[in-house]
């Protein structure tokens, strides 16, 4: 597996338009290249850790439609349960702790007013994502393959002991759509999730034109994983 050179479709925030649906994981949502953005603000290197999410979500926002970007329910519900949590958290945080001002680690973060918006400009994000129909729905037919795909994935689940309910819905649902409507792709800087992607592509004997795999390097630009 090797990824290409970053890939931008018609127009600076579109991905390519070889396939009709890209299911985005909460990997890419949070981070660029793997998780290599993660790390470095897990040390505190990074001060523009929040503005650069808050800049991929105004992207969702405006372009999330015209770009086909969807969601797996189980990422959805994952994406949206964490959001939530996080707002109360530091919410809390404002009127126990005092936290908008003294504390060093969330000074360097940008600020706790800087997290706050962040948070809430993706609770914009979710209902927007809802009022655009941007949550997958299988119909019957589909749903009968997805559990013969999920079946015959447990046989080597024991090789991705890492990928937890929601990732093997997301890789699944995308190999369905991919099957019964149309040329799918997944974004995900998880590389356990990609390591599975390859693992479906061998067993089901398809192809990364019909059922594609991304990796976001920033806002706008996505590297094409090739197999």
């Amino acid at each position: 597996m090797e990824l290409a050179e970053p890939v931008v479709g018609a127009c600076s925030y579109c991905l390519p338009n070889s396939y009709d649906f890209f299911l985005l994981d909460n990997s890419a949502m949070n981070s660029v290249e793997m998780g290599v953005r993660r790390r470095q603000h897990q040390k505190g290197a990074s001060g523009d850790y929040y503005k650069e999410q808050e800049g991929f979500v105004d992207f969702l926002t405006k372009h999330a439609v015209e770009s086909n970007i969807y969601f797996s329910k189980k990422i959805f519900e994952e994406f949206e349960a964490a959001s939530k949590k996080s707002l109360v958290f530091y919410k809390s945080q404002v009127k126990e702790r005092g936290w908008a001002t003294d504390n060093k680690q969330l000074n360097r973060m940008g600020g706790l007013s800087a997290i706050i918006s962040a948070i809430e400009k993706r609770e914009s994000l979710i209902e927007k994502l809802r009022e655009e129909n941007r949550i997958i729905t299988l119909n019957q037919d589909e749903e009968g393959l997805y559990r013969l795909i999920y079946q015959s994935c447990m046989e080597f689940k024991y090789r991705h002991k890492k990928l937890s309910g929601p990732d093997w819905d997301f890789l699944i649902t995308g190999y369905v759509l991919s099957v019964k409507r149309a040329p799918t792709a997944l974004i995900s800087n998880d590389y356990p999730i990609m390591k599975a992607w390859e693992e479906i592509l061998r067993e089901k004997r398809t192809t990364s034109k019909r059922f594609g795999f991304f990796v976001r390097v920033n806002n706008f630009d996505f590297k094409k994983a090739f197999y």
